[in-house]
């Protein structure tokens, strides 16, 4: 045992966590079946990308006026607040305008033209219709993720897969709004199945120092997905045919039903033993390794699980059991809604911020892209808590200084365009440290509980980003200043709280109250860390 304060030997800790652990002691902590799985399910964020940003296209800022009133070309760029109303001369008053004409040089057609959101209640329809997506994915992220647990990862993923496809491609072709909204609504439940169900399996396969690395990295598809889309977007500049496209898009991945076999580590769980051996072969036979060990890992796993079982959950309530605790919980439960709301503000701050709408999304995925990788150097390097810390930090200062920036003045708005990639950028750093911090500051026995509230946090936040941004009525700069404002509130909070790098993993809700207050006191420690994601992700998730 070593002494308490000293940092526990990367080797020896791995070495410990491949004893301890039954599939990676079978197919080991990382080879080429895990990586072909790994990169399958990294794929997955393309299409939740594409359904959850692509309201930037369906319903883009668009010029209107009222019909029968041919505005002037300034009216034409920006519409006037009396294009809601028309004038008789007659009665010698306005009206209100019953008919609109919209300014097609840049969208043909979106779903603001086609059902004229532009006066009255209807003109937050838009952010109504984001709004019902988020809350569409926090419930895909609660069913699928309890069903993940009682059916198996495989099933309900592939019943995602299979419902965003067929519910996006018919999306494209519905008369009504509601009916849009309905539908776009089982696309977001799909979508925050196939969040949930990728990510889990995802940490299930990996062992090792891979369990960190691997789900920060499995994000970049996500910044991908973005980019495409919005090339996607500038060749079908009508949304019914772009809709279509992302639903066809989607498709393909039904062929994951022949691709992607269900988790060894739930089938031991349940008792399905000898499917989990045959998995279990095929991957270490992949990965070059001794097939005997399969079983050998069988008689293990259930010793662990046997003890694991006999621990009970306090539930919710026991986060706000004890001061400490409590305090740590509520500061993370707001920066998750900070992080919600600043990355789909952000994201969907690109169609408002000028210039050409088509190049600010793809920069903002492109710039994005290096979130992931940047994300896990500083977390090893610097820490969780001074990562998180710093690209709040950034994300603030990028939106605060687009203030300064007038529109128009450069060419294509660069410079607001770039600040708001860097923003984005910030917090697709932010989004996995915080992940990865939380599931190690909260206490073994409240984690999954603590994280499936985290991550409904994130989602509350997410609903909010449509009517944040629709502040801007009140003034150009409402909206930048709130997004810009919310991270530092963030910061503020998460500067009371305790870093979590080489300190021994909470387990009781003591333990909690009591963590890092002193060092790892054996080599456990990061044995203990990398174990963190493997049973404890049914309800989280990024964006």
């Amino acid at each position: 045992m070593a002494r308490s304060g000293r940092r526990a030997r990367p080797e020896a800790a791995e070495e410990q966590t491949q004893d301890q652990d039954a599939v990676v002691r079978a197919a080991g902590p990382w080879g080429r079946w895990q990586a072909r799985q790994a990169v399958l399910l990294a794929l997955l964020k393309l299409p939740i990308a594409w359904f959850q940003l692509a309201i930037l296209f369906l319903a883009p800022p668009h010029p209107f006026w009222c019909e029968g009133s041919p505005p002037s070309l300034e009216e034409q760029t920006v519409p006037k607040t009396d294009a809601c109303h028309k004038y008789d001369f007659d009665a010698e008053q306005y009206e209100p305008c019953q008919h609109w004409e919209y300014n097609r040089t840049v969208f043909q057609e979106t779903i603001i033209s086609e059902w004229d959101l532009v006066c009255g209640n209807k003109r937050h329809m838009a952010n109504v219709a984001q709004m019902v997506l988020m809350f569409g994915v926090l419930v895909g992220n609660v069913f699928f993720g309890a069903a993940a647990d009682k059916w198996g990862r495989r099933v309900p993923l592939m019943v995602a897969i299979v419902l965003q496809a067929a519910a996006g491609v018919a999306t494209a072709f519905v008369p009504w709004l509601a009916a849009f909204m309905a539908l776009r609504f089982l696309v977001a439940v799909a979508t925050g199945g196939t969040m949930v169900v990728s990510f889990v399996i995802c940490m299930e396969i990996v062992g090792g120092p891979w369990r960190t690395v691997v789900p920060i990295l499995y994000q970049i598809p996500f910044s991908v997905g973005v980019s495409f889309m919005a090339g996607l977007a500038y060749f079908l500049p009508h949304w019914r045919d772009f809709q279509l496209a992302l639903g066809l898009c989607s498709v393909p991945f039904i062929a994951y039903y022949w691709l992607i076999p269900e988790s060894p580590r739930w089938l031991l769980a349940v008792g399905r033993d000898q499917e989990a051996i045959a998995i279990l072969e095929d991957a270490a036979r992949a990965n070059g390794r001794d097939e005997s060990e399969a079983k050998a890992a069988l008689l293990q796993c259930k010793t662990r699980d046997g003890a694991d079982a006999a621990v009970s959950n306090p539930g919710l309530l026991g986060l706000l059991r004890t001061p400490r605790l409590r305090r740590n919980s509520l500061c993370l439960f707001f920066t998750w809604f900070v992080v919600g709301l600043g990355f789909f503000g952000f994201s969907q701050f690109q169609g408002q911020i000028g210039g050409d709408i088509y190049v600010n999304v793809a920069l903002s995925g492109l710039i994005s892209i290096p979130g992931p990788i940047i994300c896990a150097y500083m977390v090893r390097v610097l820490g969780r808590r001074a990562c998180i810390l710093a690209s709040l930090l950034m994300s603030s200062a990028a939106s605060l200084l687009i203030i300064a920036v007038p529109l128009g003045v450069f060419p294509g708005d660069w410079p607001r365009s770039l600040l708001a990639g860097l923003a984005v950028l910030g917090m697709s750093i932010t989004f996995p440290a915080l992940y990865l911090y939380s599931g190690e500051l909260l206490p073994t026995v409240v984690r999954n509980v603590g994280l499936g509230a985290s991550s409904m946090c994130a989602r509350v936040g997410s609903m909010a980003a449509p009517f944040v941004l629709a502040l801007g009525a009140y003034g150009d700069y409402v909206p930048l200043v709130t997004l810009g404002g919310m991270p530092l509130i963030g910061v503020l909070l998460m500067l009371p709280l305790p870093e979590t790098r080489d300190c021994v993993l909470p387990d009781s809700l003591q333990d909690g109250e009591n963590f890092c207050r002193r060092r790892a006191k054996d080599d456990m420690t990061n044995a203990n860390y990398i174990q963190v994601p493997l049973k404890d992700v049914t309800l989280a998730e990024r964006g």
